[in-house]
């Protein structure tokens, strides 16, 4: 009976330690490492180790960053998390996605979620520098003979609100609403 019950234990402490030592192994055999694409950004490099202060310092952490670019089977892990953190949690993996409703998938990169709740508007100086610059473009392209428009694409998040998360709620004032308002009042170039 007592073997019996080891047997699990030693089967699980087995199936532990083929997983913790997959990743090394697969590093070894070069087996499904150093990025993917899609992943816009250049792997680290093998560290240079220098004999400073400085360098021994440095070291580590270098070789750490080059390792978490390198272990192996990290595509399969990395994709794996994803899907996991997305499918099952509902959280997304990048600061620069915002899960919605019914999976939708929204850019929040460059500002733009505080953009829509209206936590970052235009000081009368950036709406001044906007229409400027709007004028300068309208002026040089009509001494060329060419008509301006100036257009702008509107973000998904505008033309479709009701697929955002319960957390994300419009503000009274989008920039874009300012931009509109200031360039209707205070210039003449073409907006549509």
């Amino acid at each position: 009976e007592t073997t019996l019950r080891k047997i699990p234990g030693a089967t699980l402490t087995a199936v532990f330690l083929a997983v913790i030592a997959l990743p090394f192994l697969g590093m070894l055999l070069r087996l499904d490492t150093g990025g993917f694409e899609g992943e816009n950004r250049a792997m680290n490099r093998w560290p240079k180790l220098e004999f400073t202060k400085a360098g021994l310092k440095e070291w580590p952490g270098k070789y750490e960053a080059w390792f978490n670019d390198h272990f192996g089977f990290r595509n399969t892990l990395v994709l794996a998390n994803s899907r996991l953190m997305f499918s099952v949690l509902g959280v997304s993996t990048s600061e620069k996605v915002v899960i919605g409703k019914d999976g939708w998938l929204f850019y929040a990169g460059e500002g733009i979620m505080d953009d829509y709740r209206g936590l970052q508007p235009f000081t009368e100086e950036q709406l001044r520098g906007w229409q400027r610059m709007l004028e300068e473009k309208r002026d040089w392209l009509a001494s060329q003979g060419i008509r301006y428009v100036f257009t702008i694409a509107p973000e998904k998040s505008t033309i479709y609100p009701e697929y955002l998360p319960g957390t994300v709620t419009a503000g009274k004032e989008k920039k874009l609403d300012q931009l509109l308002a200031w360039m209707q009042e205070h210039s003449t170039v073409d907006v549509l």
